[in-house]
């Protein structure tokens, strides 16, 4: 009873309750087949930008990315002292960063972008 009466507190002022928005951020942090695809599809889009002196894709690249996730998590992990998530949000985003740049590494040099300039 106690639950229903705080969600419909919640609800009628318009505003999500804290569970929801815990779900959402956590389920955003989460690395999933579709997560990998958006990261590794705006490391090729960020790639080709820079290969091409386009500002346009680089920036496109930037609104694909789904970084944005694991840096939520770290921040709302601090705001709640929700540790674990924190914990989660940091590692999470170590490793993204370490397949996009690896990502890059080997567009590089395989794709031989910028040799002979």
């Amino acid at each position: 009873r106690g639950c229903l009466r705080h969600f419909l507190q919640y609800t009628s002022a318009g505003r999500r309750p804290p569970f929801e928005i815990y779900q959402d951020i956590k389920a955003g942090s989460e690395k999933t087949f579709d997560y990998y695809c958006n990261l590794y599809g705006a490391a090729i889009i960020a790639a080709v930008g820079l290969a091409t002196n386009s500002a346009v894709m680089v920036t496109a690249s930037m609104l694909i990315s789904p970084l944005m996730g694991p840096i939520l998590a770290v921040i709302f992990g601090c705001a709640t002292e929700n540790w674990s998530m924190v914990l989660k949000g940091i590692q999470n985003e170590a490793l993204s960063t370490l397949h996009v740049l690896s990502a890059g590494f080997a567009m590089g040099i395989f794709v031989g972008w910028g040799v002979g300039e």
